[in-house]
C-alpha cells in the first residue's frame, strides 16, 4: 500500500523503510529519522516515527 499524500504515511510504513533500508549508515539513518519528525510535526502524528532499526533500543 502505497501512500498518497503525506498524511497516509503512518508507523507501518516507515518500519517498512527501516526494514527494507538495514544497510544505511548510522549518521544517514539518523538524518531521515530527522526528516520523519519534519513530516510528522507537518501532519501533526503524535508522539515521533519509529526510530531506525539500529536505534530502537537507544532512547
Amino acid at each position: 500500500e502505497r501512500p498518497h499524500n503525506l498524511h497516509e504515511i503512518g508507523k507501518r510504513h516507515v518500519i517498512a523503510f527501516w526494514k527494507a533500508h538495514r544497510d544505511l549508515a548510522p549518521k544517514t539513518a539518523h538524518a531521515y529519522w530527522l526528516a520523519l519528525c519534519v513530516i510528522w510535526e507537518w501532519t501533526d502524528k503524535p508522539g515521533q516515527p519509529p526510530k531506525p532499526i539500529a536505534d530502537a533500543t537507544d532512547d
